[in-house]
């Protein structure tokens, strides 16, 4: 099932430098021998971004900077969650999430693969394309966080593979959002700071 809620827009005014930060918590222990152990308390990172808008236009013609705040206002700031299109990592081609047994519909987990680390993915931009052995199929559902269930399970061996979009699941950092007008009709923000979330 697609994602139907909140999109950040794709406003003409981003700029660069963008930032992109890997978390990934841990806990950490020190022994007397002055080894230390440590244990990553996440199975896959959180991402955080910032990215600088250089002008947000008001007129009555274009209304960037309205419709920004507006976005920001209708998720209260830092509480609603918001699809993000990460412009390098949003999308995927034959992607394999798993391999049939036989007896099993599902639910099977969309994933994506970067660098050879594989992570789920959550909210769809538009349907995907899912393939069974090679062969398309339409036999099958998607829930709302990218997990899809069969009408009959996959054969023994079967790779079960998918082609589409998908858009990360984000917050805003910060409870406020600071505009700042450097000249007539123009806004600009320094950086939207957002992180995504697991879900």
């Amino acid at each position: 099932m697609p994602w139907t809620g909140a999109v950040l827009p794709a406003l003409p005014g981003i700029s660069y430098p963008q930032q992109k930060t890997v978390n990934w918590p841990k806990v950490e222990a020190k022994a007397l021998s002055g080894k230390r152990a440590r244990q990553a308390l996440q199975t896959y990172p959180t991402y955080s971004y910032q990215i600088p808008l250089n002008y947000l236009r008001t007129t009555e013609a274009i209304a960037e900077f309205q419709a920004l705040m507006g976005f920001v206002n209708s998720l209260a700031g830092g509480v609603g969650l918001f699809g993000y299109t990460d412009p390098d990592d949003s999308t995927v081609a034959d992607e394999t999430f798993a391999e049939g047994d036989g007896t099993t519909k599902g639910p099977y987990q969309l994933v994506r693969g970067l660098g050879g680390f594989t992570e789920p993915v959550f909210l769809l931009n538009g349907s995907p394309t899912i393939m069974v052995a090679g062969v398309q199929t339409s036999a099958f559902t998607v829930d709302p966080h990218g997990r899809v269930t069969f009408d009959a399970a996959p054969a023994a061996g079967a790779q079960l593979s998918w082609t589409g979009s998908y858009y990360w699941p984000c917050r805003f950092d910060d409870d406020t959002l600071d505009f700042e007008k450097f000249v007539f009709n123009m806004y600009s923000v320094k950086a939207l700071k957002f992180s995504t979330e697991k879900l």
